[in-house]
């Protein structure tokens, strides 16, 4: 039975202690504007200046265009994380851009170029952004009743959802948010997630079997180890004619003796 026990402390501990929202305890208070914005654009100074030898000379930032897209969804990230209101995240967003562009002219790169280029990395963090969504929200169309993901779902019923995606998202909402407001949304509900949040009690969900694989790992090493322990038997066995048994016989005799230490364990 310490086994069984081992196992629910071990799902206890891995389903952790309530998140700070549950606890009801605020979130930590966003640093001021100037503050982010300033964090934002030694970030940026820092990329230009890791990345000035591969800036200058025309066509040089196609062989960035991975890097820059990265570096958008990065900042995007620190941002989100430095300012609470969507609002002012759009700010910081067209700063990043006007500094991406200017620390890209400045390192040599041609003006026109550094514009496109940046303009091309907003576009497809953007697109991944909308994608990524697309993935964690079920369709609400009758039609297709909550089988199929926004990215599964090819029908016209889930241009609606897509639209409301696009439009949070030029809002400056985070992906998190969006998913929010697709739960909280009159026709969403929990369901609207395609993977359920990890709280309360749908967190036992996750960790039960992992949990249990635990345990039946520790049973299993209990019994292993007594069998080891204990050793072979005090006389060899033998088969019918005198000679070794067959090694099937052996096996069939192990067998026995971990269902016996099984046993004994249950009482």
């Amino acid at each position: 039975m310490s086994a069984l026990r081992a196992a629910a402390a071990l799902v206890f501990a891995l389903s952790g202690p309530a998140s700070a929202e549950e606890k009801g305890v605020p979130e930590a208070r966003a640093v001021s504007p100037s503050g982010a914005e300033t964090a934002l654009r030694d970030a940026v100074a820092a990329f230009v200046e890791a990345n000035r030898s591969r800036i200058s000379g025309p066509g040089a930032l196609e062989g960035l265009r991975q890097d820059l897209r990265a570096l958008v969804g990065e900042l995007e990230a620190k941002a989100a994380a430095l300012e609470t209101v969507s609002a002012r995240r759009i700010g910081l967003a067209r700063k990043v851009h006007e500094a991406l562009v200017s620390g890209l002219a400045g390192a040599g790169a041609p003006g026109a170029d550094a514009e496109a280029a940046v303009d091309l990395a907003f576009r497809e963090n953007m697109k991944a952004r909308r994608e990524g969504i697309e993935r964690e929200v079920m369709c609400w169309c009758t039609t297709e009743n909550w089988t199929r993901t926004l990215a599964g779902c090819a029908e016209g019923c889930a241009e609606e959802q897509k639209g409301l995606i696009r439009e949070w998202l030029a809002a400056g909402l985070t992906d998190a948010e969006i998913v929010e407001r697709m739960v909280a949304h009159p026709k969403g509900g929990s369901r609207v997630r395609a993977v359920p949040e990890a709280t309360g009690t749908n967190r036992l969900g996750y960790v039960a079997p992992f949990a249990f694989l635990a345990a039946a790992a520790l049973v299993l090493a209990i019994v292993l180890r007594r069998v080891i322990r204990r050793g072979p038997p005090d006389r060899t066995p033998v088969g019918q004619n005198g000679e070794a048994p067959a090694p099937d016989d052996v096996d069939d005799e192990i067998g026995r003796q971990i269902e016996r230490e099984l046993e004994e364990m249950e009482r």
